[in-house]
C-alpha cells in the first residue's frame, strides 16, 4: 500500500506459510498479531476506510464488483490489504527487535496526526467501533515500519556500477539455423566489407534485421561477452543464439540516460531483496495470529456512505 505496496506479492509468499499458534488466542477485538505487535479491528478499519475513499471516490462504489477473472476487485483489495497489515506489523516487530525507538517529537507528531484523523471520523468513530487509541496505534505501527524500511534500505549494499547497468544500442542481423552457418558467415563478411544490412536482408533467405537497446542478461553470457565489448560501428562475429545465427552491430556502446534508469532499477531491486531478507529473518520467532471471523465478515460495499478519510494524507506530519 501506498497504495497497496508495490512489492506486496513478494511478501504474500513470505507470509503465506505462517499459521496460527495454539498457545495464544486473540481477543475478540483483535484482528492480527505478529509477535507482540497487535492490530485491532478498529485499527484495521482505518486502512479499510482509506481504501474505500481512495478507490470509491475516484471510480464510484461500483468498482468493488468489477470482475478480475476469478474474483471481484473488492475481494482482491481485501486480500491485499490483509497482507499489507501483516507486513506492517512484521516490520514494526523487526524495528523493535533492532532496538529502534521513536523520539518525543515523533510521538507528538503521531498524536497530532491521530487527533486530526479521529476528528475527521466524527460520530462515525463510535458507530464503527474505532477508538482514538486505534488511530494512534495505526500511525505508530506505520512510523516504526517506515523506520525499519529506511534503515534496511540504507544498509543495503548497492554499488551498482555504470558498467553493470550499461545500456547499449545495437542492430541485430538474424539468419535462421536451417539456412546454414555458411549464409551467416557470408553475411558477416559482406557487412564488414561495407555492404548495407538492409540490402543483404532483401537478398538473403530468411534474414531479418532489428534494432534493440540491450542490457546484460537478455541473451546468453557468451552473447554479452562479445556484444558488450564492441565499439561504435563494429560488427560481432557470428553468434548462435537459440534457433538463429546472429551478427550484431554496435550502434552506440553507451546510452547515458537509459543506463541511469537501468542503474536505478537495479538498485531498487537490491533494496527490495534486502528488505525481503530482513523481514524473512523474523518469521521463525514472530508467530502470526489471525482472526478470520473478524476479517471475513465484511465487504467494501458494507462501507458505502462511510466517512471519507485518508490515513496517508497525514503521514507527512510524522516527519516534520
Amino acid at each position: 500500500m501506498k497504495r497497496i505496496l508495490a512489492f506486496v506479492l513478494i511478501i504474500v509468499l513470505i507470509l503465506s506459510g505462517c499459521s496460527n499458534s495454539k498457545e495464544r488466542q486473540l481477543e475478540r477485538s483483535q484482528l492480527l498479531a505478529v509477535g507482540d505487535s497487535i492490530c485491532t479491528w478498529g485499527e484495521a478499519q482505518v486502512f479499510i476506510l482509506t481504501q474505500n475513499t481512495t478507490y470509491g471516490e475516484t471510480y464510484g462504489q461500483e468498482i468493488w464488483s468489477v470482475s478480475l477473472g476469478n474474483e471481484s476487485f473488492g475481494t482482491y483489495i481485501r486480500g491485499a490489504l490483509l497482507e499489507y497489515l501483516k507486513l506492517l506489523l512484521l516490520a514494526d516487530y523487526g524495528a523493535r527487535q533492532k532496538g529502534y525507538t521513536l523520539s518525543e517529537a515523533e510521538y507528538r507528531s503521531i498524536q497530532q496526526a491521530a487527533e486530526t484523523l479521529y476528528g475527521e471520523l466524527g460520530d462515525n468513530a463510535g458507530r464503527l467501533g474505532i477508538l482514538k487509541e486505534d488511530v494512534k496505534n495505526a500511525y505508530t505501527h506505520y512510523a516504526m515500519a517506515q523506520m525499519f524500511y529506511r534503515q534496511t534500505m540504507t544498509d543495503a549494499q548497492l554499488e551498482v556500477s555504470d558498467e553493470e547497468a550499461r545500456v547499449i544500442s545495437v542492430r541485430i542481423i538474424s539468419s535462421p539455423l536451417e539456412q546454414g552457418y555458411e549464409q551467416a558467415e557470408s553475411l558477416a563478411r559482406l557487412l564488414n566489407e561495407g555492404h548495407a544490412a538492409t540490402e543483404l536482408g532483401r537478398s538473403s533467405e530468411g534474414v531479418s534485421i532489428r534494432d534493440e537497446n540491450l542490457i546484460r542478461g537478455k541473451y546468453s553470457k557468451d552473447f554479452d561477452t562479445l556484444v558488450f565489448s564492441l565499439k561504435n560501428g563494429q560488427f560481432s562475429p557470428v553468434i548462435q543464439e537459440g534457433d538463429a545465427y546472429l551478427i550484431v552491430q554496435c550502434l552506440s556502446s553507451f546510452l547515458a540516460a537509459e543506463t541511469q534508469v537501468r542503474k536505478a532499477e537495479m538498485e531498487q531491486a537490491i533494496r527490495e531483496e534486502t528488505l525481503t531478507q530482513a523481514l524473512t529473518k523474523y518469521l521463525p520467532e514472530a508467530s502470526i495470529l489471525y482472526n478470520p471471523t473478524l476479517w471475513e465478515g465484511w465487504t467494501m460495499e458494507s462501507y458505502h456512505g462511510a466517512p471519507a478519510i485518508d490515513f496517508f494524507r497525514h503521514v507527512e506530519e510524522l516527519y516534520k
